[in-house]
């Protein structure tokens, strides 16, 4: 803990909405350090580091601490946590995960060696099938084709006269 907050500036007061709260700062040491620290730990590196300590209320188990945000919030950064602005709320932020690349000519190869009938996503032509799917819908993913109906329900619309294709059942 004291390690996080050392190096950190101190500011001259300790508020409420601005500075952070011993919780916070715990949260952010656990990441920042890959254990588990307590609030109380937290509580007394920044009594015992100089900085500015208020209750956050009557019998709060918390302090305000009066620690420079900027400068605990690069000191996470250094090990690829990034706190929100707004600290009340969101303590620890992870940065946003790249999506994974969708290679279509690997997918093509790999559904034709498993026998799974592939169609053109309408996007040009850039994944391939040397089979036409009957019943493709389409909406750019290859693998998306009109299910059959169950057996059962089948020959329960056929004896019931519905057409599952019109829009409308028929008035017997």
């Amino acid at each position: 803990m004291k390690e996080l907050l050392g190096p950190c500036r101190r500011t001259r007061w300790a508020r409420n909405l601005l500075s952070p709260v011993s919780s916070d700062v715990k949260h952010w040491a656990e990441n920042w350090a890959g254990c588990y620290i307590s609030t109380g730990a937290a509580i007394i590196a920044g009594l015992e580091l100089g900085f500015i300590c208020v209750p956050t209320g009557e019998c709060s188990r918390n302090i305000l601490i009066g620690v420079h945000f900027d400068d605990v919030s690069a000191r996470m950064a250094e090990r690829g946590w990034y706190i929100a602005r707004d600290h009340v709320t969101a303590t620890r932020i992870k940065p946003p995960q790249p999506e994974p690349e969708i290679d279509p000519a690997f997918w093509a190869k790999w559904a034709k060696e498993n026998g799974i009938a592939v169609a053109d996503n309408g996007d040009g032509g850039q994944l391939e099938s040397n089979f036409p799917v009957e019943g493709h819908v389409g909406d750019g993913d290859p693998f998306a084709v009109k299910a059959a109906p169950h057996p059962f329900w089948a020959q329960w619309a056929k004896e019931n006269r519905i057409d599952s294709d019109a829009d409308e059942i028929e008035e017997r």
